[in-house]
């Protein structure tokens, strides 16, 4: 095999037979889904106030009746309520729905919770006179 130690000349001009040329190639465009419409920190917390609640709700079904607009725009106000919940950029009533079921299950977790532990306290003190 060759060795390329030869004269200056003789390595550029290897080097610029054998080196890759640069190309520019013309990428596809990208769009980025912009979720600035619903909370980063939990989807179902629509005004921010770390609290799931029927205001939630309330302010999803507020937005709807006014019907303002079909889709929502790609920024929002900082001093406005995260209206997204599912996602799909668009306020529907399958954001409000979201909400009511998660309150709903959570309602019935706590009332089975409770249940549970008056259930528990009757049988200590029942124990306890027992005894």
């Amino acid at each position: 095999m060759r060795q390329h130690g030869g004269s200056y000349f003789e390595r550029r001009l290897h080097r610029r037979f054998f080196a890759r040329s640069l190309r520019v190639e013309k990428l596809e465009s990208r769009v980025l889904m912009n979720v600035d419409w619903r909370n980063p920190v939990d989807n179902l917390d629509v005004n921010n106030d770390l609290v799931i609640s029927p205001l939630d709700a309330l302010l999803v079904i507020n937005d709807l009746n006014l019907m303002r607009r079909p889709e929502l725009p790609r920024t929002r106000n900082p001093t406005e309520p995260f209206l997204d919940v599912t996602g799909d950029q668009r306020v529907s009533p399958l954001d409000v729905l979201t909400i009511i079921n998660h309150l709903y299950l959570e309602g019935r977790v706590l009332a089975h919770a409770s249940h549970d532990g008056h259930l528990l306290g009757l049988a200590r003190s029942a124990q306890a006179g027992v005894e």
